[in-house]
């Protein structure tokens, strides 16, 4: 009687590659969309003695695609893809790697186009615009 050795189980999608980083990219995206669409909406609302007034932050023209979080998205999914790293080792990479993006994409905004989307100087702890 011959015995088969056990196979060995085949992954599901291992790593990282350009076909998981695409469907990070498109999901973060809508998410990012529908975030914006959400925050805006709090703000009106409640900022305006409940006058609505809807504004559309996606970054296309066709689709709810925001295409800064889905940049946002796959950046820190590779930067937080180590197998060993503890939860507050994810949360603060994720958050260094969110505040300096934040920082470096506002004045490169303001370096090409000499506008600014958002402006925390009246905040503390705020690095100044310009």
């Amino acid at each position: 009687m011959v015995t088969k050795e056990p196979e060995e189980p085949t992954k599901f999608a291992e790593g990282l590659g350009y076909q998981k980083l695409s469907v990070i990219f498109i999901i973060a995206c809508i998410f990012g969309d529908i975030y914006e669409i959400i925050l805006n909406f709090c703000f009106h609302f409640f900022g305006n003695n409940g006058q609505i007034f809807l504004e559309r932050r996606s970054a296309t023209i066709y689709g709810p695609f925001s295409v800064i979080y889905g940049i946002g998205g796959v950046i820190l999914a590779k930067a937080l893809a180590e197998k060993n790293l503890k939860w507050w080792q994810i949360f603060i990479r994720g958050a260094l790697i969110c505040g300096i993006a934040e920082i470096v994409i506002g004045y490169l905004q303001i370096w090409f186009t000499g506008t600014s989307s958002w402006d925390y100087s009246s905040h503390f702890l705020s690095f100044a615009n310009g």
